[in-house]
Order: structure tokens, then C-alpha cells, then sequence
């Protein structure tokens, strides 16, 4: 099983080797933190089942868990020779989405939920700093990493960033970074 943000009850039991119903009988007891959706269906965030499980004697559970595969978006027109690096993060272990206009990165942000965003302040017909903007402040966006490529300095003070680079063909730095960030 992979790791998930947000468990249902029956696959929380499969984490805990039980049926569906001990499970439910343990968050109607109060035994594991759930929340209710808005359909009245108990959820289970991860970072509550981890601490229920080593509060409970059953962290080695954890071992039979896949690590969640993290996942970046690049906001960018085809960067030439980026190829490379997308092959790269996804032999490492990344899931890759690639946007070239603004409308359409909106709803991949919504639909893909990425742990880090690459934006290039280059691309024709983005405004690289109201997204980023957005993506940073917005308040219905998930905490989420922003790498900015851009040769522009004077954004660098005015746009909320974690990580500034330069907009070139290293993408060997590139690779090493996203990795950095998304840890």
C-alpha cells in the first residue's frame, strides 16, 4: 500500500491488520483521530494513523507502507534538453506534471496537489509572480514548495519563493535542488 495524506477507514484496517468495523469501533471510541467528510464518512489523516500506530505498539506496521511519491509540477514553456531531467526525477521516484499557460496550471495544481512547483517567469502569457502569489498565500492552497527560474533579480525581494535560480541549462543543479526542496 502507498502512502496516502488522507485514509479511509478500511484502509487504515489494512494498515492495522483488522477488520473495517474494529476500526470503526476504535474511532468511535475516540481511540484514533478521525474527521468526519461532509457525507458523515470517518477519514483518518496520515500523520494521525503514524501516531496512533506508535502510540499503540504497532509501529512496525510502518515497514509494510510505501512512501508516497512525491510529485512536481513545472509551470514552463518545453525547456530545451529538460527531457533529461524529467526522465531523471522519475527514475528517482518523482510523479511529473509539465504546464505551458497559466489557466491550465491552475487546474493541474488542483487536480495533481504537487509537493513542489517549478515556475518559469519566462513563459509567455504567465505572470509568474501573481501565481506564485497564489500558490504561496492562496487560501485554499496546500503548503507547497516554489522554485522560480528567472534571470530577473529585482523579483527575487518581491516574489515569495523558496528557492530562486537562474534560468539556464543546468539541469543537473536543477535535479538537485528539487530533490532538496521536496525532502
Amino acid at each position: 500500500m502507498e502512502v496516502k495524506e488522507v485514509l479511509t477507514l478500511v484502509e487504515a484496517a489494512k494498515i492495522c491488520n483488522v477488520s473495517h468495523m474494529t476500526m470503526w469501533r476504535w474511532a468511535k471510541q475516540g481511540k484514533i483521530k478521525t474527521f468526519k467528510t461532509l457525507g458523515g464518512h470517518h477519514r483518518i489523516l496520515w500523520s494521525d494513523m503514524v501516531e496512533f500506530l506508535q502510540a499503540n505498539g504497532m509501529k512496525h506496521l510502518l515497514g509494510r507502507i510505501k512512501p508516497r511519491k512525491k510529485k512536481v509540477l513545472f509551470i514552463s514553456d518545453p525547456l530545451v534538453g529538460a527531457e533529461q531531467l524529467v526522465q531523471r526525477l522519475k527514475e528517482t521516484g518523482f510523479l511529473i506534471e509539465w504546464v505551458t499557460e497559466g489557466f491550465e496550471a491552475g487546474r493541474t495544481f488542483s487536480a495533481f496537489n504537487p509537493d513542489c512547483v517549478v515556475l518559469n517567469f519566462s513563459t509567455p502569457g504567465i505572470n509568474g509572480p501573481s501565481i506564485c502569489k497564489s500558490l504561496k498565500y492562496g487560501p485554499e492552497t496546500p503548503p507547497v514548495k516554489v522554485i522560480v527560474l528567472s534571470d530577473n533579480h529585482v523579483l527575487q525581494e518581491e516574489v515569495a519563493a523558496d528557492l530562486f535560480l537562474p534560468l539556464s541549462d543546468n539541469f543537473t543543479m536543477l535535479f538537485q535542488k528539487i530533490v532538496s526542496v521536496c525532502k
